[in-house]
């Protein structure tokens, strides 16, 4: 072995040695503490409590005080709102109790003063006089006499006032007469100076057609008055009705020019009646969508047979897979041709169904007819006399 090793290994075994004196030296030293313990019973190790400010506190006992603080709160919140209601009542009362004896003051003193207005004033009992001027007749005594400078009479008794009341209706003498107010059923004769196409479709209503109409005779109200509305002109809409062949036509506006050069207008409600006396104007039925549908049926025709003639051409094999159409090469320009001649012919058909539907039909009223005008509500003529 080399000095090095020797060296080594003498340092291992000082350091071997060391480390178990330590041990010893511990071992020894907890054996006897151990033992000095167990020897010694009285030195033992003893808990003890402190006292705590929270400790002897109970959790009912906090609520419980909380609750009784809450109550005898809510208590004197509730005396204080008992004590004004109270006193607002009693307020209230003395209040309602002044309010009636003043009331009752006022009652009488209205019953004095009116027991001598009757006493001092006399009103005469045939009313007020046409022109609506009030007119009364005085006597000796139907004025007070007249009050000095300290509010005396020269009697030396306090003057009462005479009160008395008197109501004034103006009437209005031109409201509602035959001569400014056509009322709900009067009629005249009419002429109508243009004629109108009155659709008959469905929304023909929505769309009506002007008619413009002159009144040739007077107006016949209830009970056989009469009214001069002849030369009026009178402005409606109307519509057709393709199952009764009539056209319906509503009054809008009417309109005249009287003699002192005033011109009136206004809405005017009302229905023409034809001369069978019904509503409406029996006219003629116009349609003209017969050529569109004839050409429409030479149409389909025409495409039927194109589509029967380019498919007897070929010839149909049936496999498992299904019907198959061949055509030799002969009949292929022929079936070409019938094909495009029935396309052709569908579609003009489609075509000429488009038009006949845009065409509706129409109730034709002529000019010059002779109808009857009547008023289904009543007309004011704005103070206006005819």
């Amino acid at each position: 072995m080399t000095d090095a090793q020797l060296v080594r290994l003498k340092q291992v075994a000082l350091f071997l040695g060391i480390l178990m004196a330590l041990t010893l030296v511990i071992h020894v030293f907890l054996s006897w503490t151990v033992g000095k313990d167990k020897k010694d019973p009285a030195k033992k190790s003893v808990i003890h409590s402190i006292p705590s400010v929270t400790r002897n506190v109970d959790d009912s006992g906090v609520w419980m005080q909380r609750m009784e603080s809450k109550l005898i709160t809510s208590e004197k919140r509730n005396n204080e709102l008992e004590k004004q209601i109270q006193s607002q009542s009693s307020q209230m009362e003395e209040l309602v109790k002044s309010q009636q004896q003043i009331l009752l003051e006022l009652t009488q003193k209205i019953e004095e003063m009116s027991l001598h207005a009757t006493a001092s004033v006399n009103i005469p009992s045939s009313g007020l006089p046409e022109q609506g001027a009030a007119q009364y007749v005085q006597s000796n005594n139907a004025w007070p006499p007249q009050e000095s400078a300290y509010g005396e009479n020269q009697s030396g008794m306090m003057a009462n006032p005479a009160i008395f009341t008197t109501s004034l209706k103006l009437v209005d003498k031109n409201k509602n007469l035959k001569s400014n107010y056509l009322p709900a059923g009067t009629f005249a004769r009419a002429v109508i100076l243009g004629g109108v196409d009155a659709s008959a479709s469905i929304t023909s209503q929505g769309e009506p057609r002007p008619v413009l109409l002159r009144l040739v005779d007077i107006g016949v109200l209830p009970n056989y008055s009469r009214a001069n509305i002849q030369d009026c002109h009178i402005v409606a809409a109307a519509h057709g009705d393709i199952s009764s062949e009539r056209a319906y036509i509503r009054t809008e506006r009417m309109s005249c020019t009287l003699n002192n050069g005033r011109v009136f207008e206004s809405t005017l409600e009302g229905y023409i009646a034809g001369e069978d006396g019904k509503d409406g104007v029996r006219g003629k039925v116009v349609r003209r969508e017969g050529d569109l549908l004839w050409n429409s049926f030479f149409a389909g025709a025409i495409a039927g047979l194109g589509n029967g003639m380019s498919q007897s051409l070929g010839t149909t094999s049936i496999s498992p897979l299904g019907a198959t159409t061949t055509t030799t090469g002969a009949d292929i320009l022929k079936s070409g041709a019938y094909s495009g001649v029935g396309e052709g012919a569908d579609r003009l058909q489609k075509y000429f169904i488009e038009r006949a539907e845009q065409y509706q039909p129409v109730i034709q009223v002529a000019a010059g007819r002779e109808v009857t005008v009547v008023f289904t509500k009543g007309l004011s003529l704005d103070g206006l006399k005819l």
